[in-house]
């Protein structure tokens, strides 16, 4: 719930050709980067790292680079939402 409304789940989806994570090791973090426009109406809102019992969340603005930086976190999940298309999980290689 939120301010009253009740909130529905997000369901990841799979990466697409439009919405993909490019991950590059950088010392001991991950350089995230997207070709995903990036204006006020279409943007990578967040990238997320979910692992066990932490989430390291970094949030990313309009008019910004899509780009960020995380550190590294084997065994976590990679997360980010497409403020036009919703929540998107990178899968596994």
């Amino acid at each position: 719930m939120c301010y009253g409304r009740k909130l529905e789940p997000l369901i990841p989806q799979k990466e697409t050709t439009e919405h993909t994570a490019h991950l590059q090791e950088v010392e001991n973090d991950w350089y995230i980067t997207f070709e995903h426009e990036m204006k006020k109406e279409h943007y990578i809102s967040f990238v997320a790292i979910v692992s066990g019992d932490q989430v390291l969340l970094k949030k990313i603005y309009p008019e910004q680079e899509a780009a960020v930086r995380l550190p590294k976190m084997y065994q976590g999940n990679l997360y980010f939402y497409c403020i036009s298309h919703g929540l998107f999980k990178k899968e596994p290689k």
